[in-house]
């Protein structure tokens, strides 16, 4: 292909776009000339109206409960805390255990790579039941 030919495809292309834009401008024309007066205060009127339902919703939900003014923040509950000590706990022993598979097995880091991929099994297993059951 001729470099010709290339600026000359490429001029169809935007002739094209530029054919399609206008044809698309013409019939945005047309649906707003098609719109009355009594249509367009219609949907203002309906728009106004879920506007103000959406408004009067939140603030009846805003009044159901009055006495929760402030969000719950992490580490708030004793259950949150429990899990949190429980996970720093099994984070402190998978440490011990690796470094005693270490040294056990005469300082062969993969002894303590195994014993870290156990770990991380035996946590996502502990937490996938502690997610369905509660």
């Amino acid at each position: 292909m001729t470099p010709l030919e290339t600026i000359n495809d490429l001029i169809n292309k935007a002739t094209n776009i530029r054919d399609g834009l206008v044809r698309f401008k013409s019939k945005i024309d047309v649906k707003r000339n098609n719109l009355d007066a009594a249509q367009v205060k219609q949907q203002v009127d309906l728009n106004t109206i879920k506007n103000d339902k959406k408004i009067y919703d939140s603030k009846f939900l805003e009044e159901q409960f009055p006495y929760q003014t402030k969000t719950k923040q992490r580490r708030q509950t004793l259950q949150e805390f429990v899990l949190l000590f429980f996970y720093i706990s099994l984070a402190i022993f998978c440490i011990a255990m690796m470094i005693n598979a270490y040294l056990e097995n005469g300082q062969d880091y993969w002894a303590a790579v195994k014993v870290l991929g156990l770990f991380v099994v035996i946590a996502l297993a502990i937490t996938a039941i502690l997610i369905r059951v509660g």
